[in-house]
């Protein structure tokens, strides 16, 4: 590698420093003796872009086996395997996680109260069970529209009888 080649590199990461710093970019090019700020800043978003694709190539990557294993399993959920169904949920879920769709971060914007710190409760306790952080998962995927469901409401027997085959759409 020449000598000019390591001073550019060099200058380039010294840019990327001064930004993530809060400098601005007029500022690094007179600093750094870019010509101008735009200097500064292709220099600055080159090395974010080179540094970003191996976690893009690693992305597309665990997206791809994801879509193998969900080809595995979605003959037997469409056709009724509750435990395929479980298993093409937590990969669709994987896939969401992975692709960004939805973000493991938990806000709460509420300020304590008695039910506000019961329902931080509930999350950690959730959190801390994988299944019933994954259930929850699902179901906030559900209530936000990310994923629709055809469902119909069934009265609850009110004493104490099962639900008739009328009351649930079956026939008798």
């Amino acid at each position: 590698m020449a000598k000019v080649d390591v001073a550019r590199r060099e200058r380039h990461a010294k840019a990327l420093q001064l930004r993530k710093a809060g400098m601005e970019y007029g500022q690094i090019a007179e600093q750094l003796g870019y010509a101008n700020r735009s200097g500064a800043w292709k220099a600055v978003m080159g090395l974010l872009r080179r540094a970003e694709a191996p976690a893009v190539e690693m992305r597309q990557l665990l997206l791809a086996r994801l879509d193998e294993l969900l080809l595995s399993v979605w003959p037997r959920a469409i056709g009724g395997d509750m435990k395929a169904v479980d298993r093409a949920m937590n990969i669709v879920t994987r896939q969401a996680f992975i692709s960004g769709a939805i973000k493991a971060e938990i806000h709460v914007p509420k300020p304590p109260d008695q039910a506000h710190q019961q329902f931080v409760e509930f999350l950690r306790s959730v959190v801390a069970d994988p299944q019933a952080f994954a259930a929850a998962r699902r179901l906030q995927a559900i209530t936000d529209g990310a994923i629709e469901v055809e469902a119909e409401v069934v009265p609850m027997p009110t004493n104490g009888d099962e639900p008739s085959a009328h009351a649930n759409g079956g026939g008798a």
